[in-house]
C-alpha cells in the first residue's frame, strides 16, 4: 500500500515543483526592466450622434497637450505644463497595468458607441491600440483618469497653440 501511494505521490509532487518553477520564471520576466514611455496620446473617438472627439498627449517633459475636435466647448489645440511627476504617475499606471501587451485593435462590437484610441512611444518606436473601449477595462481606466487631469483650455493657464 505505501508502494502505491509513495508511486502516487511522484508525480504530483513533480507537477508542482514545475509549476513553481515556471511561475519563478514568469516572475523574473515580469520585472525586466523595460525602456520608459516617452509619450502616450489618448484619444475619444465619434459616436453617431454628439460624443466628444478630443485627444490628449502627455509629454515626458511634463507637457500635455488637448485637441478638441468635435462636440467640445473648446476646439483647437492647447498646451500647458502638468509637471513631470503627474504625467510620470499615468506613465507608470500604463506600464503597471502592462497595457503595451494589449492587442493592436479590438472590435467595435457596437458601431454607435464611441471608441478610445492609445498611441504611444518607447524607444522612439510608435504601437497603437485601437478602440480600446472594447478591450481590457484598465484601458477605460487609464482614459478616465487621463481625463481627471483637468483639460480645460478655456482657462488662463492653457495656451493655445493651432
Amino acid at each position: 500500500m505505501k508502494k502505491i501511494n509513495t508511486f502516487l505521490l511522484l508525480p504530483i509532487l513533480f507537477l508542482a515543483l514545475a509549476a513553481c518553477a515556471n511561475h519563478n520564471k514568469m516572475s523574473r520576466s515580469s520585472t525586466t526592466k523595460q525602456a520608459p514611455l516617452e509619450y502616450l496620446q489618448m484619444e475619444r473617438t465619434a459616436c453617431f450622434g454628439q460624443c466628444p472627439v478630443y485627444s490628449i498627449e502627455l509629454y515626458k517633459d511634463g507637457r500635455i497637450i488637448y485637441t478638441g475636435k468635435r462636440y467640445i466647448a473648446d476646439s483647437g489645440r492647447y498646451e500647458k505644463n502638468i509637471g513631470k511627476a503627474v504625467v510620470a504617475k499615468i506613465f507608470k499606471q500604463f506600464d503597471a497595468y502592462q497595457a503595451d501587451t494589449c492587442k493592436s485593435s479590438y472590435e467595435l462590437m457596437i458601431q454607435d458607441l464611441p471608441g478610445i484610441s492609445y498611441q504611444y512611444s518607447r524607444n522612439d518606436e510608435m504601437k497603437t491600440i485601437q478602440n480600446a473601449h472594447f478591450g481590457p477595462g484598465y484601458l477605460r481606466h487609464i482614459a478616465n483618469d487621463i481625463d481627471s487631469l483637468g483639460y480645460y483650455p478655456s482657462h488662463k493657464t492653457w495656451k493655445k497653440i493651432q
